[in-house]
């Protein structure tokens, strides 16, 4: 075979393998089809189901080629914080206006999905880079309120990278870091801040934190002035109530 017609060969061989290659319109509309299947089932290990992770990902390269039409389908999946991540910082209006017209509790997941989750705080550059972004938002911005509940969530979530609720050393097990990120996470969600440093150096300042298991974090916080005379504030999640004494 002399090289013209190795070269037509070649070309065939090409055409037809991309002809043989379904369209990303196609990848799309069938990996879509597939996980509204599997959404309406409601049962992971359903047959509709068996190809979920494949088909979440071809969803997401799929909007990372430009296809922003599948984001709404994605933000069923709020494990994804990487590509949320991505997909916030790399195009914030798309982003914040499909999850603006989310219900207010799932935008709500989709901002803790966002935001790293229950078990870890984000690498530090990135929340910089996703908090510098969001409070950058004007509230004039129709996606300012999107944007609120996404820096609230971050915020929280993300407590130990900005406060430091606990002195070097508090912790020293294995699950340091993670006690460290939960307990900030529930005293910001409090609206605690650090006792250290000392603000008021003639005040004595004593909290008490529980962190209950199958309850939202509470707080009471005595506050001894140097008279004598103090006051206690006591807190849980959405109430406060304070005291003289």
């Amino acid at each position: 075979m002399n090289n013209r017609s190795t070269a037509f060969a070649l070309i065939l061989t090409a055409s037809a393998a991309s002809y043989c290659q379904p369209s990303n319109t196609e990848r799309r509309d069938k990996a879509l089809k597939q996980v509204n299947a599997c959404l309406r089932r409601d049962e992971v290990s359903s047959r509709e189901c068996t190809n979920l992770n494949e088909n979440v990902e071809i969803l997401e390269s799929v909007y990372r080629a430009g296809d922003k039409s599948v984001l709404p389908m994605l933000f069923h999946f709020t494990y994804l914080t990487a590509f949320y991540d991505d997909a916030l910082l790399s195009s914030p209006d798309d982003f914040l206006d499909a999850m603006g017209r989310l219900s207010e509790v799932d935008q709500y997941g989709v901002a803790f999905g966002m935001s790293g989750g229950e078990f870890s705080a984000l690498p530090k550059p990135r929340f910089e880079a996703i908090r510098a972004l969001l409070t950058s938002i004007p509230d004039s911005s129709q996606s300012s309120s999107a944007a609120k509940i996404c820096l609230r969530m971050l915020e929280t979530n993300n407590a130990s990278l900005f406060l430091n609720y606990f002195p070097a050393g508090t912790f020293t097990d294995r699950a340091a870091d993670f006690m460290i990120h939960w307990f900030s996470r529930d005293l910001y969600s409090l609206g605690e801040q650090p006792l250290l440093p000392v603000a008021l150096a003639n005040d004595t300042v004593y909290r008490f934190t529980y962190l209950g298991a199958f309850s939202g974090p509470k707080s009471a916080t005595l506050t001894v002035l140097h008279d004598g005379t103090g006051t206690i504030v006591m807190k849980e999640k959405g109430e406060s109530r304070n005291g003289a004494l």
